[in-house]
């Protein structure tokens, strides 16, 4: 398939544009990026973390991918053209190959296992990455196609990576509280991660595509652990709104459940049009 006709499955999200942001002449911005497969969001602070610009992109159809590089060079592109300078650029990377280990183990011994059965033949084309997470002692492997990484490296030299259930452990873990489930929902993903205190206890994430998915999943993983859908509640993050089929989903077998916050450090000038659990993915950069 040819570029333009790539470029034409894509629904470009109308962006948040800060009232101050044109005639900022700050250089100490900073970018934050949040790829998938299907989804592409950019989001640009100040140093003091407030948001200033913000845009998603979306793909439609089964073969174009972000993760193609000529697709990502042109969002990256139109991040260059905003004629911004940025003092640092952070990337959150979604893909569902992923695995969890404490540090007692070294990350680099289970690398055979994790390409011979996650990878899916794929070997040649993925690159396998490490997170060490320091707030839950662990570490987190996972696959990113090589071509993605050039050419984010070609736009962004500097740009430091993570994996994004990476970030939402850090994120949640420091100000998490008692035992709580969280699920972060985004196009054909959940993520859903389960800390006591600062303790994770599950991180996993699954496909889905209706909320009869969401909840099959959700619950499966109250059973999982043996939690107790009436004392233990559900934290929201990511695309979900109370008014959804999802939210409704969770309200009928999960007593207590809740749209996430933001964290504190996070400012929003009066016009900021997006409910602050929205974009977790990027604000847990």
């Amino acid at each position: 398939m040819e570029i333009s006709l790539r470029m034409k499955s894509i629904v470009e999200g109308t962006p948040y544009v800060s009232k101050r942001f044109q005639n900022d002449t700050s250089t100490n911005l900073l970018l934050k990026l949040f790829v998938t497969r299907n989804q592409f969001q950019f989001l640009i602070t100040d140093s003091t973390n407030t948001i200033l610009y913000l845009h998603p992109f979306e793909l439609n159809g089964e073969q174009a991918s972000f993760f193609q590089p000529e697709i990502t060079k042109e969002i990256t592109t139109a991040i260059e053209n905003l004629n911004k300078e940025f003092s640092s650029v952070s990337v959150g990377i979604f893909t569902p190959d992923f695995t969890l280990v404490p540090n007692v183990i070294k990350a680099e011994m289970v690398e055979g296992f994790f390409r011979q059965h996650l990878l899916n033949n794929s070997e040649s084309t993925s690159e396998i990455l490490y997170d060490h997470i320091n707030e839950i002692n662990g570490s987190l492997i996972f696959s990113a196609g090589k071509e993605l990484m050039q050419s984010l490296q070609e736009k962004f030299p500097m740009f430091a990576y993570q994996h994004s259930c990476s970030a939402q452990i850090r994120n949640l873990s420091p100000r998490n509280q008692a035992l709580n489930v969280y699920a972060i929902i985004q196009s054909k993903w959940i993520q859903v991660i389960c800390l006591s205190g600062h303790q994770l206890k599950f991180a996993n994430a699954f496909p889905f595509k209706t909320a009869e998915d969401f909840i099959y999943y959700v619950i499966a993983v109250y059973r999982l652990l043996d939690l107790n859908p009436e004392n233990v509640p559900l934290i929201l993050f990511g695309e979900v709104i109370r008014d959804s089929t999802v939210y409704q989903a969770a309200v009928k077998y999960v007593r207590h459940v809740k749209l996430g916050k933001a964290s504190s450090v996070w400012k929003f000038e009066d016009d900021y049009p997006f409910p602050l659990h929205f974009y977790s993915t990027l604000l847990s950069l």
